[in-house]
């Protein structure tokens, strides 16, 4: 295995790690501010990947008993959680970093993998072959009505995760600056 500090590039104010499997390949890159360098790079452990169901993040190995430190929790020691805002492991900019709580950073993943819709929020309900929008708030989930396309459930719920989710919310059409009208729910 190789070891001794990641490898790395500079790019205007952003710093790309290699990140290195077990034979010392690189497999990714992360994204970290210049200014983070000296933090990042002050323990000579390497940086790699680590495969998530949902995401990559970066992490190193700190003892013998295989305890994992993040790079993002490295950059933001004092913080409970902290939430990737665009979503990617790898961005570890500061930018693309904020302290949250565990609600928060819950309410800004993506959507589940085997998720059959396409859509966060969105199921089709078989029985009556309408689309159902539902949303998670305070442990409780709320269904928002049964919806005659997937689209339609699909809006209505970004409808909703911007009202109780704010800045966390994770859209399914973020690009909308407001979110398309709706049919009332079938």
């Amino acid at each position: 295995m190789k070891r001794g500090v990641n490898e790395y590039r500079v790019v205007g104010e952003v710093a790309y790690l290699a990140l290195t499997n077990r034979a010392g390949e690189t497999v990714a890159e992360t994204m970290i501010d210049v200014a983070d360098l000296p933090l990042v790079l002050a323990d000579p452990r390497r940086w790699s990947r680590l495969q998530q169901s949902h995401t990559c993040y970066v992490h190193r190995t700190i003892s013998e008993k295989s305890k994992t430190e993040y790079l993002h929790r490295v950059l933001f020691p004092d913080a409970e959680n902290v939430d990737h805002i665009n979503g990617d492991g790898l961005d570890n900019r500061r930018s693309n970093l904020r302290p949250c709580t565990f609600a928060e950073n819950q309410r800004n993943c993506k959507r589940y993998r085997n998720n059959q819709s396409g859509y966060k929020g969105v199921r089709l309900v078989r029985q009556q072959n309408k689309w159902e929008a539902r949303i998670c708030k305070d442990k409780k989930l709320r269904s928002l009505g049964l919806f005659p396309t997937v689209e339609d459930a699909a809006h209505a719920y970004d409808r909703a995760a911007r009202v109780l989710h704010g800045e966390f919310a994770r859209l399914n059409f973020p690009d909308d600056a407001q979110p398309a009208l709706l049919r009332r729910p079938a």
